[in-house]
């Protein structure tokens, strides 16, 4: 069954108070590499959940998210000095301790709290939601001993999360299983997809022409196991960070760095993305999106044939029910 226009509207929003955004504060979310903070540079400024924020560690190795903004005056703490215990605003000197995440300075009337992050899997990941946070996601990509990571970052797409998400449940996503090193040659067509609820979500089940069958957990809400692990940032209701995490094999005379990161700039795109950012790589064969983040019309038509309304109905409904649960439980 489709969504409502107002079951959709409220999926989509993830502003602190909504009902999806009270839903997806409850689940870590990677806001930044490892490489993306330095002792030169130990500042990033990040966005997630509707939310500007500021990513920093302090001189003891310690790392939390505080708001942009300093709550005594506006100034920015992207130029805020870090030291061995937090950080500092230099426009009055307001300090924010990384340990207990908020302001501390002799006038309490003005206080800003900031969220926990841990480094794991050459990622920083954030939580924006009440304690006590959960554990971290735990998979090979993630977890696999002795392994070597390539970690790729995707410029933002302008589109909803859900917009993003709700492509990990096409069947024909992947078409075409490749052989190894050889680019765009067929090794075996999907002959049927089979959808079907976990303890952490959906799986996907495709069975190929050629007898093999492949799992792909959806690890609920914005995790999709599909070749590489994808990893969707919420950034806010019009924008969604992806980044793709990989094991891949040590090659005989290439570095033994355990962690390779990838950074694709708007400028440096696959050629058949559209420039101004407006390209979905979760869409069956690259289609684009419209100038307002969503898919054109003719793509949107036979969305549902392609993926399948058991896949989307389901995940929808998946979505609907842990809305309602954190909702009641919060009442």
């Amino acid at each position: 069954m489709p969504l409502t226009d107002d079951q959709a509207m409220l999926l989509r929003q993830v502003a602190k108070g909504s009902p999806m955004g009270r839903l997806l504060r409850r689940y870590w979310h990677p806001v930044a590499t490892s490489s993306d903070l330095t002792l030169e540079k130990p500042t990033k400024r990040v966005r997630v959940l509707a939310e500007s924020l500021v990513l920093f560690k302090d001189r003891a190795g310690r790392s939390a998210l505080i708001p942009e903004r300093c709550p005594h005056d506006g100034a920015s703490m992207l130029a805020g000095r870090v030291t061995d215990h937090g950080i500092r605003c230099l426009l009055h000197g307001w300090f924010f301790d990384s340990e207990r995440m908020c302001s501390v300075w002799e006038d309490d009337s003005v206080q800003a709290t900031g969220y926990p992050v841990r480094e794991h899997a050459g990622l920083y990941w954030g939580y924006l939601g009440a304690e006590p946070a959960p554990e971290l996601p735990v998979c090979v990509a993630l977890s696999g001993p002795d392994a070597r990571r390539r970690i790729v970052v995707y410029p933002p797409i302008r589109g909803h999360w859900l917009l993003e998400g709700r492509y990990g449940l096409d069947p024909w996503r992947h078409f075409q299983r490749l052989t190894q090193g050889e680019a765009r040659q067929p090794k075996a067509e999907i002959c049927a997809t089979n959808f079907e609820r976990s303890p952490e979500g959906i799986v996907r089940t495709l069975t190929y022409s050629d007898g093999s069958v492949e799992r792909q957990p959806y690890a609920f809400p914005t995790l999709l196991h599909a070749g590489p692990l994808w990893l969707l940032t919420p950034m806010g209701e019009e924008q969604t960070q992806v980044i793709s995490v990989e094991i891949i094999a040590r090659r005989e005379g290439a570095s033994d760095v355990d962690l390779e990161v990838v950074n694709l700039p708007p400028g440096e795109r696959n050629p058949e993305w559209d420039t101004d950012g407006r390209y979905s790589f979760f869409a069956p064969w690259g289609s684009i999106l419209d100038g307002e983040g969503s898919l054109g019309s003719a793509f949107a038509e036979g969305l549902a044939e392609r993926i399948g309304e058991s896949g989307l109905e389901m995940l929808y409904a998946y979505l609907l029910e842990q809305v309602a649960a954190v909702d009641a439980a919060t009442a």
